[in-house]
């Protein structure tokens, strides 16, 4: 995971000069390389050592062609000679005299001189007013950022700052953030079940049409989003995690200032502290919390639920209620493991696993798995158990989303069995440890000496006083199906012995062979045997 972006938020010649435009009408642009660099403004002086820090204010008599720098950034006060390349350097070209226009200037920001030349420390000045407006933006969101704060937080401090309204979406476009909500925007829909917000059913239907958005599910810079949908232009970031899986999508709404081209790197810089916020906070988890976390807790937790209402929390998805599932739950006693590492993993096991829905439940890592998108899921989730040092319990396959709660509790099940062994393997499924369980729970009321066939105390009793084996010779036949040859082989006795053995047995205890056959007498004796050696510690 990568820790909270803590740099300095600089600012490229483009950033620069749509704010310099919104205070000096007629300004010409040369973008150059365009680099975000830019901390400061300084006098340009020929002697003097250029910084890519910053930019330099530059008169026009200053300039010679010859001398003109190839790189950096520049403001030309006065025009440009008209036989000048500016090559690589980006360039902002104040008009020959400054006017008293000063119409859409950005608060803090003033400009009144006639029509008298350009006054170089005027200049400066708005200059050093750009950047405290970015620097003051910045400043804030970081303080945010180290007082734990919130989306909404962030996203409130920049309103201000972009003078626009937006707002944060997950996967399945449920609504993580909207503080602020402007006429013209979306009406969003209210879930009452799950308490969270999103788009409209009939908006969801247009995007799964529309071309030019799906072709934005790709992206991972700031871009525009026409209004050909919904009337204005989005400025949106998508949200990415480290193994490139998508969280979501940031998404300024043009709506009552123009966006201008250099917001772009504005809006990705916030995008990043939201995207930190989600994975190193668990704000995806624990504060927002994505619709189908919410609908999986809730059915966890036996909240009702009719088929119809989980169909519709599942359209995003592209799931039915009756597709194939299994459920497993994670768990790892590795060093690295905890509350930040387990929200890690679940952003990767989505990432990685198609079909795989995973969250955070009572302290270890619920996933859930579409068989029916993803029909074999266990090699990518073993190599994922592997790597990270987890173990895990899978539930049985199963058909409806109703009876989730069950097979997640058989997971459960089977993780604590495969953690009690602790033996080599690191995964479980639950059809292994069902029979533990089973013992397990019949031993909760009666401990398990007293739940054995009687006769397993009598045989130990007999071996005890005439140092024979018949407890051994009767486990040893009834688990050999009752074949005497492999039972002969497996006690290193001959076939004569084991009949003389079986007779004893047979007079001792009445148990005979029609009884071992019986399915139900053999199978209570195959579970005594079970239980005997947990009592015995064999």
């Amino acid at each position: 995971m990568k820790e909270m972006n803590a740099a300095v938020f600089r600012l490229n010649p483009q950033m620069f000069a749509d704010d310099m435009e919104a205070v000096i009408p007629g300004i010409q642009f040369h973008p150059g390389d365009n680099k975000q660099t830019l901390e400061g403004v300084r006098f340009y002086s020929d002697r003097a050592t250029l910084s890519e820090e910053y930019i330099y204010l530059i008169e026009k008599n200053q300039i010679r062609p010859e001398q003109f720098p190839s790189e950096g950034a520049y403001i030309v006060l006065g025009g440009l000679p008209e036989d000048l390349e500016t090559g690589r350097a980006s360039v902002i070209v104040l008009p020959e005299h400054c006017k008293d226009e000063t119409a859409g200037s950005p608060e803090g920001f003033s400009l009144t001189c006639g029509n008298a030349d350009w006054d170089s420390r005027m200049v400066f000045n708005i200059c050093l007013d750009i950047f405290h407006k970015h620097r003051s933006w910045s400043a804030k969101l970081q303080d945010i950022i180290l007082h734990r704060g919130t989306i909404d937080e962030l996203c409130i401090v920049s309103y201000e700052y972009f003078g626009n309204p937006m707002f944060v979406h997950d996967p399945q476009l449920y609504i993580l953030s909207c503080p602020i909500w402007k006429e013209g925007m979306v009406q969003w829909e209210r879930d009452e079940l799950t308490g969270t917000i999103s788009a409209p059913a009939d908006l969801l239907n247009d995007f799964k049409l529309d071309q030019e958005y799906q072709d934005t599910l790709k992206t991972s810079k700031a871009q525009y989003y026409s209004a050909d949908l919904r009337g204005h232009r989005d400025l949106y970031v998508n949200l990415w995690n480290d193994y490139g899986g998508y969280l979501g999508r940031l998404v300024i709404v043009e709506l009552e200032k123009p966006v201008r081209d250099g917001q772009k790197l504005a809006a990705e810089y916030l995008a990043q502290l939201i995207r930190d916020v989600l994975l190193g906070y668990g704000n995806m988890q624990e504060n927002y919390g994505r619709a189908i976390d919410t609908l999986m807790e809730n059915l966890l937790k036996g909240t009702p639920y009719t088929e119809e209402e989980i169909e519709v929390r599942l359209r995003m998805l592209g799931w039915h209620v009756k597709d194939r599932y299994i459920c497993l739950t994670l768990d790892s006693e590795a060093y690295a493991s905890g509350h930040f590492f387990n929200i890690s993993i679940c952003n990767y096991i989505e990432s990685t696993i198609p079909g795989s829905q995973a969250f955070l439940i009572q302290g270890r890592v619920g996933v859930l798995i579409n068989k029916s998108v993803n029909p074999d899921p266990h090699p990518a989730m073993i190599e994922i158990l592997r790597d990270h040092l987890y173990m895990a319990g899978i539930s049985n396959e199963f058909s409806g989303l109703l009876q989730v709660h069950t097979y997640y509790r058989q997971s459960i099940i089977a993780l604590d069995t495969c953690v009690r062994k602790r033996d080599i393997r690191w995964y479980m499924y639950f059809s292994e440890a069902a029979m533990d369980y089973i013992l397990h729970q019949a031993q909760n009321e009666i401990p398990s000496e007293y739940l054995c066939d009687p006769i397993l105390h009598t045989l130990e009793q007999y071996d005890k006083m005439n140092g024979t084996e018949l407890l051994k010779t009767l486990k040893t036949y009834i688990l050999s199906e009752r074949n005497t040859v492999l039972a002969s082989k497996t006690l290193y006795i001959g076939r004569s012995t084991l009949f003389y053995r079986l007779r004893t047995i047979s007079e001792l205890t009445g148990l005979d062979g029609e009884q071992m056959a019986e399915p139900k007498r053999n199978l209570y004796l195959r579970i005594s045997f079970v239980l005997w050696e947990q009592t015995k510690g064999v």
